[in-house]
């Protein structure tokens, strides 16, 4: 049974947020997000001869433009929610397919470490002898958290432990305990002259465990608590929308004349996580634009845009330059808009029978209220203060194993926690013939998806600052499953057919030594074989890979430069990525090291 509960409006309103951070590759332009939290507002047309004409208009074109018609009594069969993580995931190293990913059996699960029986701390540090007279010495810090490690004089190697995913290269060797055992095992591989060993000292844990801030060991907490609980359904509907669906959801509608398209892009644009509007629209540059003194130069093509479908709720808004939001379909589907503008005189005229939500200000105002506009009628004109427009199609009722057959979607893990591609697919896909074909062949050299890349026990997908439950959480864990994008980074394979062997990645704050740069993406061309410049699926457990890193200027240039290299390393249960970027221009021949700026990711 699926539960309605507020947890999807949480979900969704941050999916809207994304609608005008898109970027595609021009400059960037204010954040116009559509969310509960932020108000916008819009200067209506209030002028009595304005609204006397938008409203004959609109009787001819819309009957019944406030009141929701009667809904239809045959819904769509439903299916059992399944979880994610039970879902038959791609195989890795594969071709991005054009339409939808063919899935292999595979089960991916998260892995919580158990508790360790408590066990005494010794008095003093327990050195091991190397052959001859080289040792290390181990010790356990105050904190009953952090491990000091110094070998003899004149001795170095690489240094590791069973209780961290840190290793280091020196003499001395310090980690923060974040791995749960029943005793801390420290290494150090070295070599003197051509002689080489592996010297080992042992600590035993202290009496009380210092995981209570560990992130691995909170996520095994909310699992506890979360399976105690009848688990809620991921994908409901952001507005209680009564409307069924009487088929297989489609366009009917132009969302913009085939004429006034220039350009189809599948990229990341301004985003590090992967999103809801990735197929971005070019409607064609200009120049020489005349500009009124204080206003933003206009940079492309203003081209009328239209309704696709029926809409039976919106939820959109406007910082008095461009309009964004989330109009809402039958079954409560959503087709995202970002990078628009000027409302057409129908949308004025039910802006101005209805109340903005939470109000306005200056700045801002937003509206959210059921509504009934049918296809066809014009919303917006894009904006032309970017190279383009938003369009997203997000599918809800729909579980992971369904989305998984829906072209352009792929495989995610955890859907609940992506920046919007979690029940999103290519748009392009879910119009009627004609259109369909029309619009695809914008596309280029670009494939539309798949937007979720995840291969579980790879590095290749999308990675958080903290571990994911293995189901779905609910709005009572909303604060732990809450993603900001910019924590987070996404390893994946380009979108253009003939760049099939470049793998990106992207990155927001610069927490392991890569900057975002001006576009946050970076690229490389991958190896059949080695561990330099292997495919991100390619990338397994048990030892460290090296990548070299070039700037990947905009959806089609890569700087012929590499800008770093990446060591990279995934831990055996596949489930936590360490990364550390170093200023070089070449892997060499390893081994690879982390220096002491590595981080970790998670699933």
């Amino acid at each position: 049974m699926r539960i309605y509960t507020a947890s999807a409006i949480v979900v969704f309103s941050a999916i809207m947020l994304a609608t005008t951070v898109c970027g595609g590759e021009s400059s960037p332009t204010p954040n116009i997000d559509a969310t509960v939290e932020e108000k916008v507002q819009v200067e209506l047309t209030t002028e009595a001869s304005t609204v006397a004409q938008a409203k004959e208009r609109l009787v001819k074109t819309i009957p019944t433009a406030i009141a929701l018609p009667t809904p239809i009594p045959t819904p769509l069969p439903t299916s059992t929610p399944v979880p994610p993580t039970s879902a038959p995931v791609p195989a890795a190293h594969s071709p991005l397919p054009t339409t939808t990913a063919t899935p292999v059996p595979l089960t991916a699960t998260a892995t919580v470490t158990s508790a360790a029986p408590p066990a005494q701390v010794p008095d003093t540090p327990v050195p091991t002898e190397s052959p001859g007279s080289k040792t290390i010495d181990c010790s356990l810090g105050e904190d009953q958290r952090t491990v000091s490690c110094e070998a003899s004089e004149g001795l170095s190697g690489e240094w590791s432990s069973n209780a961290s995913t840190r290793t280091l290269g020196g003499n001395t060797f310090e980690f923060t305990v974040d791995l749960e055992v029943p005793q801390i095992v420290v290494e150090l591989k070295a070599c003197v002259n051509d002689d080489c060993s592996t010297l080992t000292a042992f600590i035993e844990p202290p009496p009380t465990r210092p995981f209570e801030t560990n992130r691995k060991d909170e996520a095994g907490e909310r699992n506890a608590q979360i399976e105690k609980q009848e688990a809620p359904f991921w994908n409901e509907p952001m507005w209680p929308i009564s409307q069924m669906c009487t088929g297989s959801f489609q366009f009917t509608h132009m969302i913009v004349d085939v004429a006034d398209v220039d350009s189809i892009g599948v990229s990341p644009g301004g985003h590090i996580a992967p999103h809801d509007h990735m197929a971005y629209w070019g409607t064609g540059d200009i120049e020489n634009q005349p500009q009124k003194s204080g206003d933003e130069k206009q940079s492309s093509e203003k081209v009328q845009l239209f309704s696709p479908a029926d809409i039976f709720f919106i939820s959109l808004g406007t910082n008095n330059k461009e309009w964004g939001g989330t109009l809402f379909t039958c079954d409560g589907h959503g087709i995202l808009l970002g990078h628009v503008s000027d409302p057409s005189d129908e949308l004025n005229l039910i802006f101005s029978q209805n109340e903005p939500e939470p109000g306005c200000d200056d700045n801002s105002c937003s509206w959210r209220f059921p509504t009934f506009i049918p296809a066809g009628t014009p919303l917006f004109k894009s904006s032309g203060y970017t190279s383009g427009f938003d369009f997203g199609l997000m599918l809800v009722g729909l579980t992971a194993e369904e989305l998984q057959k829906q072209p352009g979607y792929g495989y995610s893990i955890t859907p609940w926690r992506t920046g919007g591609s979690g029940n999103s697919v290519c748009p392009l896909e879910y119009f009627e013939e004609p259109l369909r074909s029309e619009y695809t062949k914008f596309l280029g050299d670009f494939r539309c998806g798949p937007f979720n890349q995840d291969v579980p026990g790879t590095a290749m997908g999308f990675w958080l600052d903290t571990p994911s439950t293995e189901i779905y959480p609910g709005i009572a864990f909303k604060d732990e499953w809450d993603v900001d994008e910019w924590k987070t980074i996404w390893l994946f394979q380009d979108f253009r057919k003939t760049a099939s062997s470049n793998y990106n990645i992207t990155v927001g704050n610069n927490i392991f030594g890569l900057d975002h740069g001006p576009h946050g993406e970076y690229s490389y061309i991958a190896s059949e074989s080695g561990s330099v410049n292997r495919a991100w699926d390619d990338i397994r457990p048990g030892k460290n890979y090296c990548i070299e890193l070039r700037v990947k200027e905009n959806m089609f240039v890569v700087d012929k430069d590499v800008q770093k290299i990446l060591i990279i390393k995934v831990s055996d249960d596949g489930n936590q990525l360490t990364v550390e970027a170093l200023d070089n221009n070449e892997c060499g021949d390893g081994p690879w090291v982390f220096q002491g700026g590595e981080w970790s990711f998670y699933r």
